[in-house]
């Protein structure tokens, strides 16, 4: 193998069996879960921001009409927020999968048009 195309290829990285490259996985470890840290900061900044924006508030939204904390309100525009936006994602996500499968797909591969 060309050493430009491989630079930490080593011979010895081959099978002996088949000539083929090994492919080694190395975990590497990390001493803090900084996702779950930033989930508790986020967690807790929201329940600050709940406890200060406790007074009431009178919300309208198509024919309800109902009152409740300013803090409630926002947050939970805040999740209908995320969760739209994580739904829009993954039909975008799903959409662009399927053009590189299209993509990659040849006329030898049996298939017409």
């Amino acid at each position: 193998m060309p050493d430009e195309l491989y630079p930490d290829f080593d011979a010895s990285d081959e099978d002996p069996d088949t000539g083929e490259p090994q492919v080694v996985v190395q975990e590497e470890t990390v001493g803090i879960a900084w996702g779950f840290v930033a989930f508790l900061v986020f967690a807790t900044l929201i329940a600050v921001f709940i406890i200060q924006n406790i007074e009431p508030t009178r919300v309208t939204f198509l024919w309800l009409e109902f009152e409740t904390s300013l803090g409630f309100v926002i947050t939970i525009t805040i999740l209908f927020t995320l969760v739209a936006d994580q739904v829009v994602s993954f039909f975008y996500r799903r959409r662009k999968r399927a053009q590189q499968r299209r993509s990659r797909r040849s006329p030898d591969d049996g298939e017409v048009g």
